[in-house]
């Protein structure tokens, strides 16, 4: 069997003479939590958005579960690209029924990863009123609705307070136990150090670094080694 959930091979994004992303070839294993790291504008949401169909590759391949990905291999995909994309005027319950009738899954899903968000206790708030950290863990719920094999969060922490973040940290932690596999893109490097099994780090639109790192620095400075090329 394959090792891994997903692979790119060579995959590469221009936009007229500009190359966001620069031949990578990444390997997620199964049940694993990969850390996708760098800088704004390094190419990260651009990956991202190409492995879920939302941006068209100039050149390269996506591998899923051993096969040329597939437009049906989303429906074992959950993801939170940037912000979530909400109707403000619903409440949180009536924002994920929405998606429950477009995918065909059973309502009582609904409950299911409200609980797991805790956004359980909304009642009838329509979701204009939510903070930031509300909205980005209803955006999550969202993800998480197909019972995904794969769970790709850009910038999960983004609006969440400490104790919010703490909370989504644990709950990244749980999900390989579940058979979920997750990719994980933050610049909060101090988090990503805590929940990851590997990661990658792109800069420039290139991949200049894959596999797990050491555990004799912090992530940080073995982050700033990397992009410096191991120079001061």
């Amino acid at each position: 069997m394959n090792d891994f959930i997903l692979e790119t091979k060579n995959l590469t994004k221009r936009f007229g003479n500009q190359t966001a992303v620069d031949n990578i070839s990444l390997k997620i294993k199964y049940n694993s939590i990969y850390g996708l790291l760098g800088q704004n504008g390094a190419g990260k949401t651009t990956t991202l958005k190409m492995i879920m169909e939302l941006l068209r590759p100039t050149d390269g391949k996506i591998i899923f579960e051993g096969e040329t990905l597939k437009h049906e291999h989303l429906t074992k995909m959950g993801s939170l690209i940037e912000s979530p994309a909400l109707y403000g005027n619903l409440t949180a319950m009536e924002n994920l029924s929405v998606h429950t009738k477009l995918m065909g899954i059973k309502k009582e899903r609904i409950y299911e990863v409200l609980e797991l968000v805790d956004l359980a206790d909304t009642g009838k708030k329509p979701v204009s009123h939510f903070s930031m950290g509300m909205k980005q863990r209803l955006g999550i719920a969202t993800a998480l609705l197909g019972n995904p094999k794969l769970l790709i969060l850009d910038e999960p922490t983004n609006g969440l307070d400490p104790v919010g973040i703490q909370r989504l940290r644990d709950f990244i932690i749980s999900l390989p136990q579940k058979n979920m596999t997750v990719i994980l893109s933050s610049h909060i490097l101090s988090e990503v150090e805590q929940v990851v099994d590997d990661i990658g780090i792109i800069d420039k639109g290139k991949l200049l670094f894959q596999g797990k790192p050491s555990k004799k620095i912090s992530l940080e400075k073995f982050y700033l080694d990397i992009i410096k090329g191991g120079k001061d």
